[in-house]
């Protein structure tokens, strides 16, 4: 049964000599791969600290999470913890194919809301940093998927997550 269905939607796009042209959700899919909106906040531990210390909760970050199946664990864009002002809880090593070896990376606690609660909020508390370019703040990897049934149609641009 799934759990969340997604489908890139026709959009607009520009031709190398400026013609608008519409883009099928297909190429979508080839361009942005498998990835949903998604909402980062501070976890409620956090945020009840927050507010005992009559500081305010910073804003949540909007974004899109992309599932990499290459992934064997999930990482937040560090830029995105730098700005909700979650404080750093480890380091951890990442391997990465082609670029030299393992990186330490920071972790930090955070909160992940999935589009329209299709998941329950997810309570990281201790999520690897990664560098990642907007509008993707998430990478949802191997150690997300386990469990769950990925099925990724790339002839029309849709994927679902099932149990």
């Amino acid at each position: 049964m799934p759990l969340f269905e997604w489908e890139h939607q026709p959009s607009l796009g520009k031709t190398p000599d400026g013609k608008q042209v519409s883009v099928p959700p297909a190429v979508l899919g080839v361009k942005f791969g498998a990835t949903f909106p998604v909402r980062i906040c501070v976890p409620p531990q956090i945020q009840n600290a927050l507010r005992q210390a009559q500081k305010p909760i910073p804003p949540p970050k909007d974004g899109m999470a992309l599932i990499d199946t290459g992934a064997e664990v999930s990482g937040i864009d560090e830029q995105v913890c730098f700005e909700l002002g979650v404080p750093q809880v480890g380091n951890a090593k990442l391997g990465h194919i082609g670029k030299g070896g393992p990186e330490e990376r920071a972790c930090y606690p955070v909160m992940i809301q999935f589009y329209q609660n299709v998941l329950p909020p997810a309570v990281v508390p201790n999520m690897v940093s990664v560098d990642l370019v907007a509008p993707t703040i998430v990478l949802l990897g191997r150690d997300f998927l386990h469990g769950k049934k990925f099925i990724y149609n790339g002839n029309v641009g849709r994927y679902e997550l099932c149990t």
